[in-house]
């Protein structure tokens, strides 16, 4: 499942197109972006949540990210490529534009780093607390029941 897609980065630009003759950053690039944004999203969100998360809502947060992530690559390809170009069409603005979002970019790492840390949460997306099935810790079944081990100590128990 993919939180984020063409339509939504070029929509971040005025007058881009990742199409035409000569497109600076072609689809196949931008498509690539947005599939490293996403696993670099689901590693952090792992550690607390099923991946990929369908929950409504929290798609639309990670959806988000992927855009601030992917918008922000594009900006400074774009800006390396051709240092005049004009990603908004106002030139008084290009630079607070840029500058917006690199603040973007930073504040969706933040909150990455936070839901990572279970400090924000991902409104609808399945803990991996409330799956017992998947986790990181080692599980056994002697009666048919996940449980976690207990080791007693001065207590044979093997």
């Amino acid at each position: 499942m993919s939180y984020a897609n063409r339509d939504d980065i070029a929509s971040e630009f005025k007058r881009l197109s990742f199409t035409g003759n000569d497109p600076v950053i072609t689809e196949s690039e931008v498509d690539k972006f947005i599939e490293e944004a996403e696993a670099l999203i689901n590693s952090f969100v792992c550690v607390r949540y099923n991946v990929p998360v369908l929950g409504a809502q929290s798609v639309l947060i990670l959806k988000k990210i992927t855009i601030d992530f992917v918008s922000f690559r594009v900006e400074k390809i774009l800006r390396i490529k051709n240092p005049s170009i004009n990603l908004r069409g106002d030139s008084s603005k290009g630079f607070e534009q840029s500058s917006m979002r690199a603040q973007a970019y930073e504040e969706s790492k933040n909150l990455l780093s936070l839901i990572r840390d279970a400090k924000a949460k991902l409104p609808d997306a399945i803990a991996i607390d409330e799956n017992p099935q998947v986790g990181f810790g080692v599980h056994y079944s002697a009666n048919g029941q996940i449980q976690s081990p207990v080791f007693e100590r001065y207590k044979e128990q093997w």
